[in-house]
C-alpha cells in the first residue's frame, strides 16, 4: 500500500496533514506542523521531540483540554523518513492572533520576492500585508528584522561581501 509522501517544494505553502503521510525528515514535519498551525491561526508546540518521534499538541492542551495531537516517528530503524501514527486535528480551543511560529525568519522567506521586487517596502506596508494575508498582528521590530533578514538573503551581508572583495579584484 502506498502512503502519501509529503512534497516540501508544492504542498509546503499550505500543508494538509493526514494519517500515514510521510516526510523526509523530523525538520520536515516540525516545519510543516508549523506552517499547518500559521495557516490554521492555532499555536502548537512539540511537547515530546527526540530522536525516535516527535509528538505536536495545541499550546492550549493543558488550559482548555485540547484535543489536537499528532504523533510521528520514524518509518524504520535505520530510515530516516518520518510517517504519521496518529493525528487529531479537532482543536476545542480558540484561534489565535498572535502565532510565535511567525517569526522575522519565518516573514523574510515567506516575502522574499516582493523585498526583491520593492527594497524599499515599508514597515507599515509589511505589517498590513501579514495582517491582510494571515490575520495575525506582528510588532514593528518583527517586520524590521524580517526586511533585515530579507535583504541579507537577497544582497548578502556586508562580511561575505567584503570577503570576496580579494578575489573579485584577482579576477580583473
Amino acid at each position: 500500500m502506498g502512503y502519501l509522501e509529503f512534497d516540501e517544494v508544492k504542498d509546503m505553502a499550505d500543508p494538509q496533514l493526514e494519517l500515514c503521510m510521510k516526510f523526509s525528515s523530523f525538520k520536515t514535519f516540525k516545519l510543516t506542523c508549523r506552517n499547518w498551525g500559521i495557516q490554521n491561526k492555532r499555536q502548537i508546540r512539540f511537547t515530546t521531540n527526540d530522536r525516535k518521534r516527535c509528538i505536536c499538541k495545541c499550546q492550549r492542551f493543558k488550559s482548555s483540554n485540547c484535543e489536537f495531537r499528532i504523533f510521528a516517528s520514524h518509518v524504520g530503524k535505520d530510515d530516516s523518513t518520518v510517517q504519521i501514527k496518529s493525528i487529531n486535528l479537532t482543536h476545542s480551543c480558540t484561534k489565535v492572533n498572535k502565532n510565535s511560529h511567525v517569526t522575522s525568519d519565518w516573514l523574510a522567506e515567506k516575502y522574499i520576492e516582493q523585498f526583491r521586487v520593492d527594497p524599499n517596502w515599508s514597515v507599515s506596508g509589511i505589517i498590513q500585508r501579514v495582517k491582510d494575508d494571515l490575520k495575525f498582528d506582528i510588532s514593528r521590530m518583527k517586520a524590521r528584522r524580517a526586511k533585515k533578514k530579507a535583504m541579507e538573503m537577497i544582497n548578502g551581508d556586508e562580511e561575505s561581501q567584503y570577503l570576496k572583495l580579494n578575489s573579485y579584484a584577482l579576477e580583473l
